[in-house]
């Protein structure tokens, strides 16, 4: 058990760094592209996560010796076609939405959320249809 929390731990500490070592490079970088800087905190939030998915991919598999790629394969790709979905919901408002921070802010998350809830819904991402069930449940329960 030592060992385990050992290791969680060394994978938090590196995933920290990376991301913040990404989070120092990527948006001085969009600046000077003209882009927007926060997109590129964004993106070092991402690649950073992208990162240590890898990495713990490697991990179980040296463990388990097996894993289902192809299963994990279809997930990751019906995530990838929610986000990006999302994305481009999300690039349109900013273009056409109301020009308000707070409106751009507070109407692009729950857009943003119920964009990707139902592009998952729709392609059959499970742990996202599980996850809504549970909430669902619950609050029906609380009730």
């Amino acid at each position: 058990l030592h060992r385990l929390i050992r290791r969680q731990r060394q994978m938090c500490i590196r995933d920290r760094v990376l991301n913040g070592v990404l989070g120092l490079v990527f948006p001085p970088l969009f600046r000077t592209l003209r882009l927007l800087p926060l997109a590129g905190l964004a993106l070092a939030t991402a690649v950073a996560a992208l990162l240590e998915m890898v990495l713990l991919m490697v991990w179980l598999r040296r463990r388990l010796g097996s894993v289902e790629w192809v299963g994990l394969g279809r997930t990751a790709g019906r995530v990838l076609l929610s986000a990006s979905g999302m994305g481009l919901v999300l690039a349109l408002w900013r273009e056409w939405g109301p020009q308000h921070v707070l409106w751009q802010a507070g109407g692009g998350v729950l857009l943003g959320a119920a964009t990707y809830g139902s592009l998952a819904l729709l392609l059959g991402v499970e742990p996202v249809r599980d996850a809504l069930w549970a909430g669902w449940r619950r609050l029906r329960h609380e009730a």
